[in-house]
C-alpha cells in the first residue's frame, strides 16, 4: 500500500477514495480505512495492557487526578443533551468540503469553516453562528485566505481554536499558494475577533512551519489556556526525498501576537504519521495521531505530551491501516478519553469505535475497550467534553449507509444511550464530514451532505 493514509468518506455503498481533505478538533473528517483487517489484540505496551507505554497504570478511577484537588473521577454525568433542531441549513451555496468548528466563550458565538469549490479552485469561508431559543443565526460568509492569494489556489483541512479571555480565534490549514503549480500543500494560519456581528480579520495570513514547500498536511490547532498560547500540529513530507513514506508529525506553538515557538517532532522514524488530534489537559496538550509502516508491517495509534518525550502507544496491530484519533479532555474528571476505529473484519458489524481512558500524563486509566456496537458499522470518531453536563458527545459515520450519528458518554466512555441520528432524512449519497463543538447553552453539530451543503443539528443543555 503505498499511501494508507489518502482519506476516506462513508457512503451509502461503503467508502470511496478522495483527496487529502481532512478535519481538526473542532471539524473532524468522516474518514475510513479499507484494504485490511484490523486485529482486535494490541500489542505489549499497549492501551490493551495495563501499563501503558511511559507510564504505570492506574486504577479506574483513581489515575486522572494529577495532584488536583478539584478533580472528582467518580463525578456521574449531570444530564444529557436532547435534540432541538436537526437538519438546519447553514450553506447550500458551491460545492462543499472539509469544516471545522469552535465556540468561543468569550464571544459567545461559534466559528464555523468550511472549504468550497468555486471556479476550480478550493477557498475557505468563515462564518459566526449563534443559537437563540434553539434557533441558528449565522453571519455573511467571509474569505480566510488573503486577497493577495492567487485566485486559483487550493485549501484543505480547517481547524479552529478559540482563546479563552477574548473573542479571538485562530484558523489553520494547508494550502498550495507556495507550490508553484506542483501541489505542494503548507500550513498558514490566520487570526479572527467574533465580537462582532460577522468575524473580522486581524493581521494577514502566515507562515506556521519553518520549512516552506515541504508538503504539509492535514494541521490541527489548540488552545492552551494556562499557558495563554496555541498549539498547532501537522503532518509533514519534508524528509520523504530520503526516507520512503517519511511523513512526520510536527508541532509548534503560536503565540497570541503570531509569534512562533520551536518546531516539535512528534514522533519517532515510523512511516506515514498522519491525522493528528490534541486536547490540553493539566500537563499540557496531549497529541494522538496515526502511523502506518510499510517496512514493519503494522498499523497503531500513538500519542505524546507536548512538554514530554515519552511516546505512548494507545493500540497497535500488523493488520492494522489507521484513521485519525480523536480525543477530550475532562476537566472535571481531569482525564482524557481518546476514540479511533478499528476493524475485527471486513464485515460491517465488526468495524466499531474502541477507546481508552488516559490521565494526564497520557498514562493508562481505563484499558482499551469497545464503545459502539453499531450494525452498519462505525468509524471516523470525534469528540468533544461538555462541561455543563460532565459528559463527551461523540460523532461517528457509518460503513453501510449515508448517515451519520452522535452518542453522549460518562466519564469512563461508557455511552448514556443508543446512538442517535444527526439527520431527520438521510442524505442521499452521503455525510462526508461530521464535527462539533459544545457550549454552556448547547452543542452546535454541523455535517457535509451530499458535498452539496452544510447542516446543523442543535443539541440542547438541560
Amino acid at each position: 500500500m503505498s499511501s494508507p493514509f489518502l482519506r476516506l468518506f462513508f457512503v451509502g455503498l461503503g467508502a470511496f477514495a478522495a483527496s487529502a481533505c481532512g478535519g481538526d478538533e473542532g471539524g473532524s473528517t468522516a474518514s475510513n480505512a479499507t484494504g485490511g483487517t484490523l486485529g482486535s489484540g494490541g500489542a505489549a505496551g499497549d492501551a490493551s495492557s495495563a501499563g501503558g507505554t511511559g507510564g504505570s497504570s492506574a486504577a479506574s478511577g483513581s489515575g486522572g487526578l494529577g495532584g488536583d484537588a478539584s478533580c472528582s473521577p467518580g463525578l456521574a454525568p449531570q444530564g444529557s443533551h436532547q435534540v432541538g433542531s436537526k437538519d438546519l441549513l447553514v450553506t447550500g451555496a458551491n460545492s462543499q468540503r472539509a469544516i471545522a468548528i469552535r465556540h468561543s466563550p468569550s464571544a459567545e458565538a461559534w466559528a464555523i469553516a468550511n472549504v468550497i469549490a468555486e471556479a476550480g479552485a478550493f477557498p475557505i469561508e468563515l462564518r459566526r453562528a449563534t443559537l437563540g431559543s434553539g434557533n441558528l443565526g449565522l453571519s455573511s460568509a467571509v474569505r480566510v485566505l488573503d486577497t493577495s492569494v492567487a485566485a486559483n489556489t487550493n485549501a484543505f483541512d480547517p481547524s479552529i481554536a478559540a482563546e479563552t479571555k477574548s473573542s479571538r480565534v485562530l484558523v489553520v490549514w494547508a494550502d498550495d499558494r507556495l507550490g508553484n503549480g506542483n501541489g505542494l500543500l503548507e500550513v498558514f494560519g490566520q487570526f479572527f475577533d467574533l465580537g462582532g456581528s460577522a468575524p473580522v480579520k486581524v493581521g494577514n495570513n502566515f507562515v506556521v512551519s519553518q520549512v516552506p514547500k515541504s508538503s504539509e498536511h492535514t494541521p490541527h490547532v489548540v488552545f492552551d489556556d494556562a499557558e495563554q498560547r496555541f498549539w498547532v500540529a501537522w503532518a509533514d513530507d519534508r524528509e520523504m526525498a530520503t526516507k520512503p513514506g517519511g511523513r512526520h508529525e510536527y508541532a509548534r506553538s503560536v503565540g497570541k501576537d503570531g509569534s512562533l515557538g520551536t518546531e516539535l517532532a512528534l514522533g519517532d522514524e515510523t512511516q506515514w504519521q498522519d491525522g493528528v488530534h490534541a486536547a490540553v489537559g493539566s500537563d499540557g496538550p496531549l497529541f494522538v495521531w496515526s502511523e502506518y509502516s510499510d517496512i514493519d508491517g503494522f498499523g497503531r495509534y500513538r500519542a505524546r505530551l507536548a512538554k514530554g518525550t515519552t511516546l505512548l502507544t494507545l493500540h497497535q496491530s500488523n493488520s492494522l491501516v489507521p484513521a485519525p484519533p480523536a480525543i477530550a479532555w475532562d476537566r472535571a474528571r481531569c482525564r482524557f478519553l481518546a476514540l479511533w476505529q478499528e476493524t475485527a473484519s471486513a464485515n460491517a458489524p465488526d468495524k466499531q469505535i474502541w477507546g481508552a481512558v488516559l490521565a494526564p500524563d497520557g498514562s493508562v486509566v481505563k484499558p482499551r475497550f469497545q464503545i459502539t456496537s453499531h450494525v452498519p458499522g462505525a468509524g471516523s470518531p470525534t469528540l468533544e467534553y461538555a462541561a455543563k453536563t460532565a459528559t463527551f458527545v461523540a460523532t461517528f459515520g457509518s460503513w453501510t449507509d449515508p448517515d451519520a450519528f452522535f452518542v453522549e458518554l460518562d466519564g469512563d466512555g461508557v455511552a448514556l444511550g443508543s446512538p442517535v441520528s444527526i439527520h431527520s432524512t438521510p442524505p442521499a449519497k452521503g455525510t462526508y464530514y461530521h464535527a462539533l463543538a459544545p457550549s454552556d447553552s448547547g452543542l452546535l453539530l454541523i455535517s457535509n451532505e451530499d458535498y452539496a451543503r452544510l447542516e446543523a443539528t442543535v443539541l440542547l443543555t438541560p
